[in-house]
């Protein structure tokens, strides 16, 4: 009875779904606490639960291409140790399985997740990531206005504003609005109010009120008293500038051939580069763990050590391939070094997984 099917299945079940579940648990806390410094915008700025949620969603596909490699190192770590710990690896040797095969459910689930990674990389983060920003940026620029602080006077270019009272709903009670332009102003006085975006423009509609202005040549007080008024804030607000493009939001073509200084240029390759590698690092995680659970001696009580060979391995590989695409501008080499190390680590991990099935050796 040919036992590899079943075996393949088990140990790809055992791998993936601890791999799915790391991945949600990591993903979800580190996305909580990212997304903890846009809390403000509930509190302060009246954003909806729904639109919050909309906005840090697009942070989601990066924390994904972020863990699932390392979280498929984990689980693959944890549970070949367990299979060995268990006697399972050496039922099924003694079966005459080899460990080509007892690794290939593993092999088959990095080359998965590696596409997987690298679709996201390339195609999907950059438009996430592009319309985090432009989210972000549009509700910084149409709320500012709602940071008008209650019981002061706010002090805007010509404009005061005072608000008495302010309500989680975004309505205003008791707003006082003081406007000089030049030698004339007025005054508008409102007992509530609301800060609303209208074509664009940040705008307070103000009910119940009345507007005061004293003509400078006959010093007469002229008073207009209004069911509901638009007080246009956007000229008197500051705006922030046109938002800075950063490299993560545009296409890998764009960051391989940038058009711009040699500084920008070699910031634009490096971030193409790693967008490149970074997805193939789990293949290096894979045979790192591989080499050290597999071609080892048997341990009753688990190989511990060459777990914790294995993470280190890992870490400082990551560290050289990281360092070396970072060093671009500063070294001509340093792109081709990465991929070099990349490749030459490759064969090296594979020769010493693969020497004991096919005989080889140092000497052959």
């Amino acid at each position: 009875m040919n036992l590899f099917p079943t075996t393949f299945r088990y140990i790809f079940k055992k791998i993936f779904l601890g791999m799915i579940l790391l991945t949600t648990v990591l993903a979800a806390s580190v996305w909580l606490a990212q997304s903890l410094r846009f809390l403000d915008m509930i509190v302060n700025r009246s954003v909806s639960l729904q639109g919050y949620f909309y906005l840090i969603g697009f942070l989601l596909p990066e924390l994904v291409v972020l863990l699932l490699p390392i979280c498929l190192l984990i689980s693959t770590m944890y549970h070949y140790n367990k299979f060995s710990t268990d006697s399972e690896l050496s039922v099924w040797r003694s079966c005459g399985m080899s460990d080509l095969q007892i690794a290939s459910p593993a092999l088959v689930l990095t080359l998965l997740m590696t596409v997987v990674v690298l679709f996201l990389n390339v195609f999907v983060i950059p438009k996430t990531f592009s319309h985090f920003k432009d989210h972000e940026y549009t509700l910084r620029q149409q709320f500012t206005g709602a940071m008008l602080q209650e019981g002061k006077f706010n002090n805007f270019q010509g404009v005061t504003a005072y608000v008495q009272q302010r309500f989680r709903s975004g309505r205003l009670k008791g707003v006082h609005i003081y406007n000089k332009q030049g030698s004339s102003s007025y005054t508008i006085i409102a007992d509530e109010g609301r800060i609303e975006l209208v074509d664009g423009k940040i705008q307070f509609f103000l009910k119940g009120g009345m507007r005061q202005e004293r003509d400078p040549k006959t010093g007469k007080l002229n008073i207009l008293a209004f069911e509901s008024l638009h007080y246009d804030l956007g000229s008197v607000l500051k705006k922030e500038e046109n938002r800075a493009i950063r490299p993560f939001e545009k296409s890998l073509k764009e960051l391989l051939s940038p058009e711009a200084s040699d500084e920008v240029r070699s910031k634009y390759r490096a971030t193409g580069h790693l967008r490149i590698l970074q997805p193939l690092f789990g293949l290096i995680y894979m045979l790192i763990a591989l080499v050290t659970l597999l071609t080892g001696h048997f341990r009753r009580k688990g190989r511990h050590g060459a777990v914790a060979a294995g993470f280190v391995g890992a870490f400082l590989f990551h560290m050289m391939i990281i360092s070396l695409v970072n060093m671009n501008g500063k070294v001509s080499w340093a792109i081709s070094a990465a991929y070099g190390s990349y490749v030459f680590i490759m064969a090296l991990l594979m020769f010493f997984f693969l020497r004991k099935q096919y005989g080889w050796s140092a000497a052959a």
